[in-house]
């Protein structure tokens, strides 16, 4: 769900904000990698309920 997420703001951002590429559309995509990464992190560190 995070990754279609910020995968239609990257082509949101990319298509509409012409004067920063290839950055409008690497800093949203590089954002959701961190957002997924730390989900991830917190799934990892938090015992499992037995």
């Amino acid at each position: 769900m995070n990754g279609a997420l910020f995968g239609m703001v990257s082509a949101f951002i990319g298509n509409t904000v012409r004067a920063w590429q290839p950055w409008s559309q690497l800093l949203p995509s590089a954002l959701g990698l961190l957002v997924i990464g730390g989900f991830a992190w917190r799934e990892w560190r938090t015992p499992a309920a037995v």
